[in-house]
This record gives C-alpha cells, structure tokens and sequence, in this order.
C-alpha cells in the first residue's frame, strides 16, 4: 500500500497517477520490436516517484565509473530488455531491484510512457512507478555510485533548467538539462 503525501505537498498525487494511467491507456499497446536494422537495443527504465512526508520527488542513480556504457551518467535506474523479459515494466522492475535492491512487491506502477530513441543506440520504455521510502535502497557498488532523490517542485522550476543547441553528425539538437542540484540535502531537511 503506497502512503499518500500530507494535504500541504506542491504536487497532488492522485492527479499524477490519473494523468500516467490516462496517458498510458491511451498509448497503443507496445509490442517489444526487433529494432536490429536501426542497431538500437531495446531497454526500459522505472522513474520512480518518491514520497517523503509532504513532498514528492523522482529518485535518480548516479552510474559508476567503471561501467563501459553510461559511466559517470545521472540516470533512472534500468537497463537491456533480456530474452526472457516479458514486458518492458518486467525489465524496469528487475534492472532497478539489481541496481538499487529495491524489490518489486514496493513498487506501485502507475503507468507507461511513449518509447523513445536515444543518440546512444538504445530505444527506452520508460515505466511510472511509486515508491514510499528510500530507507529500502541497497546499491550496488558495481553499478552505482550514489542513489539520490530531487523534489519535483525544484525540477518543475525554470530557473533550474538550461537548453543547450549543438551540431551531431550533421542535424541540430536540442537537449535540455538540469542546473547542479546538491543532492546531500535533496528534500531540506
């Protein structure tokens, strides 16, 4: 059973949940492809809403050094859609219990979003997923150096937020990222 933040919390979570299962219901069903002409590997991630007393947030992993792909990278926890995985929220609840121990029966799905492509190779499902406590997390050190939670009242902030234009193999990107948050005091206390 997930607890509900206090009546006081910037972000209601009802509506969060309402608006991930009204997105994800509409989504056409996703089928897993083979998507070996384009040579993008399929995986999934959980972005994982946390609740801490009266304030939401997304938990993030900071990826290890030592890993050949993505080291030193701010990510959500997840990883390759294996053979055997039956759906990409299959995949995103196996990589995070590998990741950061944090076991599946503690996760409340809410829903999924849009797939989508990455400049690295990789098509990612991305699976909406609640969870009540940090206090659960066991990282592995192979993996992860730092699991971390930001508020969403930070993250929806503008002044936060930066665009950057740049030129890759001939086309105009933009990505959008987040100004250094310290993560030592993530929820003010």
């Amino acid at each position: 059973m997930v607890k509900k933040p206090r009546g006081d919390c910037d972000f209601d979570l009802s509506v969060i949940e309402q608006k991930v299962s009204a997105y994800s219901n509409n989504l056409n069903k996703l089928r897993i492809v083979n998507n070996s002409s384009e040579n993008l590997q399929n995986s999934a991630v959980l972005v994982p809403i946390v609740i801490h007393e009266d304030q939401i947030g997304l938990l993030f992993t900071l990826r290890s050094n030592s890993l050949e792909r993505h080291s030193g990278q701010v990510s959500f926890p997840g990883g390759v859609i294996e053979k055997g995985d039956k759906s990409a929220i299959e995949t995103a609840l196996r990589e995070t219990e590998e990741e950061i121990g944090l076991l599946r029966k503690n996760v409340q799905i809410i829903g999924e979003l849009e797939p989508f492509n990455t400049s690295t190779g990789y098509v990612v499902f991305p699976v909406i997923g609640i969870i009540n406590s940090m206090d659960m997390l066991s990282r592995n050190a192979i993996e992860v150096d730092r699991i971390f939670c930001i508020p969403l009242k930070w993250l929806c902030d503008p002044t936060h937020s930066k665009k950057k234009t740049f030129l890759e193999t001939m086309e105009i990107f933009e990505k959008y990222g987040f100004l250094i948050f310290s993560t030592e005091n993530c929820f003010g206390e």
